[in-house]
């Protein structure tokens, strides 16, 4: 898997968007910090062959390359996007592909002693970073398809404040705004439209 071909100008740009939208790298590590599955994990410390501070580690990008994978699958997403309904079934498969192979090229960092532990410790570690690449890329779709949600929230907000303008630069503001969502909706729509028609 390479990165996007350079002379296609439109798949660039949609490269460039896709980064400029995506998480950061230690927004989604945080979140998976906080999340059930390392919790679990911590709380069964006595049926695990994994310390505490080793499942900590599972989630360090200077043991685990997290931003390598970040950045490969940001690639993917690009390289595999369906351009007609004929291939969007083979190219979703081939993202799956894609992240599988990603998965198995992180499970090869870890710490010393996971390299000189046992043959049953090095598959427990192996096995959790194959778990976390899956909820990482979860994590960082539900970032991707749903940051822009809170955008009618923020706007509720900031119309709800008290404020009495002295002239028209808010009712502008709101104005352009506005508009800019319905031109960036009204893209997209024809954007869909295009590929999969």
């Amino acid at each position: 898997m390479s990165g996007y071909d350079s002379d296609d100008e439109e798949q660039r740009e949609y490269f460039y968007d896709l980064v400029m939208r995506a998480p950061e790298v230690e927004d989604v590590l945080s979140q998976l910090r906080g999340s059930r599955v390392v919790s679990f994990w911590k709380q069964r410390l006595k049926c695990s062959q994994l310390s505490h501070d080793e499942i900590d580690s599972l989630l360090d990008p200077n043991i685990v390359d997290w931003f390598h994978f970040h950045t490969r699958y940001l690639e993917s997403i690009c390289n595999r996007q369906a351009t007609s309904k004929s291939n969007a079934c083979e190219r979703s498969h081939n993202q799956v592909d894609d992240l599988f192979q990603l998965s198995k090229d992180l499970q090869r960092a870890h710490p010393e002693n996971i390299a000189s532990a046992s043959t049953d410790k090095k598959n427990q570690w192996q096995s959790c970073v194959d778990h976390l690449a899956m909820e990482y890329q979860r994590t960082f779709n539900n970032k991707l398809q749903h940051g822009i949600a809170d955008i009618p929230t923020r706007v509720r907000d900031i119309l709800a404040r008290p404020w009495s303008p002295e002239d028209n630069m808010h009712a502008e503001t709101i104005y352009y705004v506005a508009g800019a969502i319905m031109k960036m909706i009204d893209n997209l729509a024809k954007r869909s439209k295009d590929i999969y028609t």
